[in-house]
Order: structure tokens, then C-alpha cells, then sequence
């Protein structure tokens, strides 16, 4: 039970979560992965929970280069397996495509960098024969300083002509990068 007008925080436990409740709640997820289960990464991540599930998501931004792990997390909160279609993006086109199921009321977690290889700048494609929730979970050890942590976005439910960003900076310190990642059959 959440009071009016206050907030509250629970461990989220292992797995996934679905939540129902009678009044529309905003809710976020936080996660901390050096505590757990890697003591050399640091940092944490925070993401927006979705409020349907997809038979079609797209992820721009993925790297499977030295200091960096891709992952893929797949829920299917229904009652029917999923038939999972991953396509793997690449710069030269030649990422190919891994095919799996993820049974009902189940998670099941990729790792993009042994299904679709190491050293490269990887966008994901999934299609999914039943409707799920997906996110892409990056955890990297980085640059001069050897930056580490990590982050967490769900999907896009489809690509768009469109797109808006309210983050970015140029400052000193910090490196801002654009993945633009094309699923269709012709040049855009």
C-alpha cells in the first residue's frame, strides 16, 4: 500500500515483477549490479516500468567490445510459450538472427555478447509470437579513467521517422553518442 501523495521503496527481489494496482501509480526500477554480483562495477541504473508488453521491440544502442557486456532480459507475464526472433544489427549488415522460447509467466536473459559475438556495435531486433516486456541491460568498464557501471532501457515498440532526446551534453568530461540502428530492408 502506497499513502496519498507519498512514495515508497521495496526490494524488488530476484526475477521479474509484474504490478497490479487500483489507482495508476508511476514506478521505477533501481538496480545496483557491483553489489551482487560483480565487486569490480560500480554505479546503478534506473528505469521506467512499461505499461504493456509488445510482440516487437527495437534496441539502438548495444556493444559487445573488451569492458563491455549486452544483455537482453525477456519477460512473457502470459499464459502461452513465447517464440523469441532475435536479429542482430550490425555496421556491415552480417549480424545475423538466434531463435528461442521463453516459456509462460517466465523470464528469460541473453547475453548479445556470445549469441551474437564480441567487438562489435550490435542494435537488436526482437519479434515475438506472444506479447512480452523487453529491456537492454549494458554493464561496461570504460574509457581513460576506466569508468564502471552500467545501464538499463526497455525497448521501442517500433521504429519512428521521429525521435527526441532531452539528454545530451558536450561538456568536458563527457561523451554523448547517437545510435541510430535501421530494421527495415531498404536504406533510410
Amino acid at each position: 500500500m502506497v499513502h496519498a501523495r507519498r512514495r515508497r521503496n521495496r526490494w524488488a527481489g530476484r526475477g521479474w515483477l509484474r504490478i497490479l494496482a487500483f489507482l495508476p501509480l508511476v514506478i521505477a526500477l533501481l538496480a545496483f549490479p557491483g553489489t551482487a554480483t560483480r565487486a569490480d562495477w560500480e554505479g546503478g541504473h534506473c528505469a521506467s516500468g512499461l505499461e504493456n508488453a509488445s510482440q516487437s521491440w527495437y534496441f539502438a544502442e548495444g556493444c559487445t567490445r573488451e569492458g563491455f557486456e549486452e544483455w537482453v532480459c525477456v519477460v512473457n507475464p502470459g499464459g502461452d510459450p513465447g517464440q523469441l526472433l532475435f536479429h542482430f544489427l550490425t555496421g556491415d549488415g552480417e549480424g545475423g538472427s538466434l531463435q528461442c522460447t521463453v516459456p509462460p509467466r517466465s523470464r528469460l536473459t541473453l547475453h548479445v555478447n556470445q549469441a551474437a559475438g564480441t567487438g562489435l556495435d550490435v542494435s537488436v531486433a526482437l519479434e515475438s509470437t506472444v506479447p512480452v516486456a523487453a529491456e537492454r541491460a549494458m554493464y561496461f568498464r570504460y574509457g581513460k579513467g576506466g569508468l564502471a557501471g552500467g545501464h538499463a532501457e526497455h525497448g521501442a515498440v517500433e521504429a519512428s521517422p521521429s525521435w527526441y532526446f532531452a539528454e545530451g551534453t558536450t561538456r568536458a568530461g563527457f561523451e554523448t553518442w547517437l545510435c541510430v540502428a535501421n530494421p527495415h530492408p531498404e536504406k533510410a
